[in-house]
């Protein structure tokens, strides 16, 4: 019975399997298809694109003569017709199509001479513009013409010709024939109707009641869902302006270029493929159409073929299973049946027959020679033990410390980066060997204390200064709390590994994020771009990537799993108007007791700020406002320039972006010697991405590192020190004579924020005993006097709290417990801190 219950699990998981595998080739045949039919269609439109363009760039000559040679007729003379003499020039003209009619009429609007009796019957037609220069406007579609109208327009009148396009359209039937019998090139407006002969005029006309229609009026036709295929109906339908737009018409209406692959029944009422795009020469959209079947009928047949396929091998899996069950039980019921022989020889009192080889029979009290040899070594390892257990107390010149024999190639490694520090081909090996190693994922869900405002900044410069091309700005919402608790080390790389693939789509365009608080204990990372809007296949594809190759989808499945991790997810969404945003929202908790809000100082005075314009403008503005600033924005140097010579003003601080001067670094000095010559005390403020290359170029100047924050801007207008400005940190003493074990704590303190320093003298530690925080060992308790001892101080060792001498009250950091506990340790620590009158902490930096 178990035999069966394993095979059954079995044919269970191999029929899962097979048609697993038969669903994900015929969803990658119908993806290949898909892929297909576009390229198709964009080929198509982009031949069409460039026949009508061709068209007219062909009749730019003809607009020049027509505006340089035809002049405005002189006063009409007994002699001299002026309007004859221009219907002379205009049919002596070779135009490439032939010319019906035309048309003179004064800026007014006032029709002053009628080519002929169809050129009245063409101008009661004609759509025409409002625009001040030539143009070509809407065609006319006629039972039997395709009419195109060309608007010239001169100083004192306008000239209107009615060209037959019989040619362009011969062209676009022979282009529409090369793409198959079932394509076809419209032209549409806003408002869905055709401006282009339809392929299928001669069947359609019949169907919507328009086949008796006179041969000079203009038929106008609609891209509307009609019920039924009208190319093989016979039903007369005259109420088609009732129908609804299909869907090619809603998508051109939201988008000016785009392909739709989901098949959508048109104007003849069948099924298909479009692609289109705005043409502004001719204010209307070419619409490549092509018929779905060719598409699903291949996928049909697939689906077909794989059925029969999966069914075939369903069946003969389930004929092995049910023979090798068959097999199966038979064996069974044969052992059942010897079995039932020997109950009843033994009921008797008989011996059981033997069965089997009689050669491999053998008696269990015998001793083989394998035996005998497995119990001497027994015998000789228990000998060496005993042995080794009386002489475990070794003697005093006898050495008890063995070299450690993991890592070999390591510890050799190590060694000869002492000896060879130069040497490039260890530098290879070292980088093969950590490639080799397994990642440690250990501790990136360990909970950290953070401040978001101090340290996503400092994670975005890290990011900025190592990839040339990622430019983000940061915006923090006032209401982010100063500190929170979360798995920082999952929730940094997974927004590194997230700005890194948002890099990778956009290239070099600017993004920006904004922090803000969501409700039930979520913070929002918002990430904007300006990039083309994501559909919303493509969102599914980017979000949730169904490959497990290499590449991006390897690097998305790697930020999933990072997110979870954080207990994080990703959103997006696009809109046409702002592009594309990505929301990142975290799951956070509050530390206990909750961290004091920071308090910024009130500014006042000018500040003029030098920044294009766009959302970093926009941004410099809100957070200089915010510290009470009047600003002075300048849009180019010749602005700022005329303003300083004016010098009229007050100006008591300039703010300068390096994106200011575009790639001319060269002006930012110049700009700076300008303003100081009119404005000899104004402070002077750069905001760069790598601020130690700008200043041997830029002294006597603030250089502040982007993206900037309002913290560290308040920071930067409110001292009076030059250089780079950095938001203080609150300062860190370590003490520890094994220089191995010290420097393993300077590097638990790379990712916290804090500014590490060596106590030098001990037992008398240096630094501000009242404000700066200590971390010494526990095992130098006792040798600390009690005149030295820091108000703010961390007792750390390897050993657990209850393996140490230490009192209750003391704060103990075990190390092994990681950085996550000693940052929350640390945030504990400060929160003991004492506070001023107003109720916060006296160090204005947080964590």
């Amino acid at each position: 019975m178990k035999l069966f219950s394993w095979s059954g699990l079995v044919l269970v998981l191999s029929l899962v399997f097979i048609w697993s595998c038969g669903y994900w080739l015929w969803l990658q045949n119908g993806n290949w298809h898909l892929q297909q039919q576009k390229t198709e269609l964009i080929a198509q439109l982009d031949k069409a694109d460039a026949l009508l363009q061709d068209w007219q760039q062909g009749y730019q000559l003809h607009l020049s003569y027509l505006q340089t040679t035809l002049l405005t007729p002189a006063e009409n003379t007994p002699i001299l017709d002026p309007l004859q003499e221009l219907d002379d020039r205009i049919r002596r003209i070779l135009w490439p199509d032939p010319l019906l009619a035309y048309v003179v009429l004064d800026n007014d609007g006032k029709v002053l001479r009628f080519s002929s009796s169809q050129a009245r019957q063409l101008f009661s037609q004609t759509r025409f513009s409002s625009k001040e220069q030539s143009s070509f406007l809407p065609p006319l579609v006629l039972p039997k013409l395709w009419i195109l109208p060309l608007q010239v327009q001169q100083n004192n009148q306008q000239l209107v010709l009615w060209f037959d396009a019989s040619i362009l359209q011969g062209q676009f039937q022979q282009l529409m024939a090369s793409g198959g019998s079932a394509g076809e090139l419209l032209l549409l407006d806003n408002e869905a109707q055709l401006y282009s002969r339809s392929r299928y005029q001669k069947s359609l006309l019949p169907r919507l009641g328009l086949d008796a229609q006179a041969e000079h009026q203009q038929l106008q036709l609609f891209a509307r869902r009609p019920p039924e295929n009208l190319l093989f109906s016979r039903q007369l339908y005259l109420d088609a302006g009732a129908w609804p737009q299909s869907a090619v018409v809603t998508a051109l209406k939201q988008r000016r270029e785009g392909v739709l692959l989901k098949p959508y029944q048109n104007y003849l009422g069948r099924k298909t493929l479009a692609a289109w795009r705005w043409l502004p020469g001719w204010q209307l959209y070419l619409v490549s159409e092509q018929d779905a079947n060719l598409m699903l009928q291949p996928l049909k047949q697939l689906k077909q073929q794989l059925l029969a396929a999966l069914s075939a091998l369903t069946v003969l899996l389930l004929l092995m299973f049910w023979y090798l069950n068959r097999y199966l039980n038979q064996r069974q019921q044969v052992l059942m049946a010897s079995q039932a022989a020997q109950d009843q020889w033994l009921l008797h009192d008989f011996d059981p027959p033997v069965t089997g080889d009689l050669t491999t029979v053998q008696l269990e009290d015998e001793p083989t020679p394998d035996s005998v040899t497995t119990a001497e070594v027994q015998l000789c390892d228990q000998v060496a033990a005993d042995v080794s257990a009386d002489s475990a107390v070794p003697s005093q010149h006898q050495s008890v410390s063995t070299p450690d024999p993991r890592l070999p190639a390591a510890n050799a490694l190590l060694k000869a980066w002492l000896q060879q520090p130069d040497n490039e081909r260890l530098a290879e090996l070292s980088r093969s060997y950590l490639q080799n190693q397994p990642q440690d994922d250990a501790g990136l869900d360990a909970v950290y204390a953070c401040d978001l405002s101090t340290e996503l900044p400092q994670l975005l410069r890290q990011l900025m200064q190592q990839d040339e091309q990622l430019d983000c700005l940061l915006e923090v919402n006032s209401e982010v709390p100063a500190v929170v608790l979360l798995a920082k080390q999952a929730l940094f790389r997974a927004i590194e590994l997230w700005l890194l693939l948002t890099r990778q789509r956009l290239g070099s365009q600017p993004c920006q994020l904004r922090l803000l608080v969501a409700a039930n204990h979520q913070l929002r990372l918002e990430l904007l771009d300006q990039g083309d809007a994501l559909t919303d296949s493509q969102w599914l594809q980017l979000l949730e990537p169904a490959a497990t190759g290499h590449g991006v989808a390897a690097d998305y499945q790697q930020l999933q799993q990072l997110l979870l991790w954080c207990q994080a997810h990703i959103s997006g969404h696009s809109d046409p108007a702002h592009g594309n945003k990505q929301v990142l929202e975290f799951h956070y908790e509050l530390p206990e007791p909750a961290a004091a809000d920071r308090a910024l100082p009130q500014l006042s005075g000018r500040v003029m700020l030098l920044c294009p314009p766009g959302p970093s403008r926009q941004l410099y503005n809100r957070m200089l406002r915010q510290l009470g600033y009047d600003l002075l924005p300048m849009d180019d140097a010749s602005q700022l320039v005329a303003w300083c010579h004016d010098g009229t003003q007050q100006l008591d601080q300039l703010v300068i972006d390096e994106s200011f001067a575009g790639a001319d670094h060269s002006l930012l000095p110049k700009i700076a010697t300008v303003v100081r010559r009119y404005f000899p005390q104004v402070r002077v403020l750069f905001c760069v991405r790598k601020p130690s290359q700008w200043q041997p170029s830029l002294p006597c100047v603030q250089l502040l590192a982007k993206p900037v924050v309002l913290p560290q801007l308040a920071v930067a207008l409110s001292t009076q020190d030059e250089g780079e400005i950095s938001q203080p940190l609150p300062t860190l003493w370590l003490y520890q004579p094994d220089p191995l074990l010290l420097w393993y704590l300077e590097q638990q303190l790379l990712n916290l924020p804090y500014q590490s320093k060596v106590i030098r003298h001990w037992p008398e530690p240096e630094g501000d005993l009242h404000q700066d925080l200590y971390c010494l060992p526990a095992t130098l308790y006792q040798q600390l006097k009690t005149s030295h001892k820091p108000a703010l101080l961390l007792w750390y060792g390897e050993q657990g709290r209850d393996e140490i001498a230490l009192p209750n009250a003391c704060c103990y950091w075990q190390i092994s417990t990681g950085a996550a506990t000693l940052s929350r340790q640390l945030y504990q620590l400060r929160a003991q801190q004492p506070q001023t009158a107003t109720g916060k902490i006296t160090d204005e930096s947080t964590l």
